[in-house]
């Protein structure tokens, strides 16, 4: 059984039945019965270079390579520019309930959510994922979610538009601290009040009494603590 945590094909019945191949996290393979294709499958079937496989920026994508056998996705004929491919996705190398044809079933790991760090108070759209925070107490109010799909983050955003009933989801977790540091096994951006701010880890502090001004008649800088 293929790991959920990597990123792979994994080819379903017939004599080659869970033949795997881990997915790159950038670049292009290709499937083909040729000993030149990145997952060689020596069968009668299986065109010398079947189809290709694109991995970009987290979204895999298949490709026909113009062979005279079809790439099919679940129930449907891949396009021009290729098809997304999601997890659990069957791929075929030739049309479902062909004789001989292959699958291969694509195992995508759940992608991280990326994480927003906001200042106290409510967020433009309205909602207040931490409405228990005090912008004098010298503490962060950190709130957490466990689901890094689309659909999950509408059902968050919902939530905390409701008045705090976020709070209520199982997978949504409150922390309050001076400190907190954030990381990822894999590389996630985060985002500073809605804007880019790079790629985890980061380190998030409270600075007590710390004021930084600019003067404008000099542009001096001056830290007054």
């Amino acid at each position: 059984m293929a790991d959920n945590k990597t990123a792979s094909l994994t080819v379903l019945g017939g004599p080659l039945a869970g033949t795997l191949c881990e997915l790159p996290e950038s670049g292009t393979l290709t499937i083909g019965s040729s000993p030149d294709s990145t997952l060689y499958l020596d069968l009668l079937a299986v065109s010398p270079f079947h189809a290709r496989v694109v991995v970009d920026a987290g979204r895999v994508s298949v490709h026909d390579t113009g062979s005279s056998r079809t790439v099919h996705v679940n129930d449907n004929a891949i396009g021009p520019e290729g098809t997304e491919l999601r997890n659990g996705d069957i791929l075929w190398l030739g049309a479902p309930g062909d004789d001989e044809v292959v699958m291969l079933q694509c195992i995508l790991p759940k992608r991280a959510a990326t994480p927003t760090l906001t200042p106290p108070g409510a967020l433009s759209s309205g909602a207040t994922p931490t409405p228990e925070a005090v912008a004098t107490d010298g503490l962060l109010d950190l709130c957490t979610f466990a689901g890094g799909s689309l659909l999950s983050g509408l059902r968050y955003a919902a939530a905390a538009q409701l008045g705090g009933w976020h709070r209520r989801l199982g997978d949504c977790q409150m922390h309050r601290a001076r400190r907190f540091r954030m990381t990822s096994e894999e590389p996630v951006a985060y985002q500073l009040d809605g804007d880019p701010g790079g790629v985890l880890p980061v380190d998030v502090e409270v600075l007590p009494l710390r004021v930084t001004a600019v003067v404008p008649a000099t542009g001096k800088r001056i830290d007054d603590r």
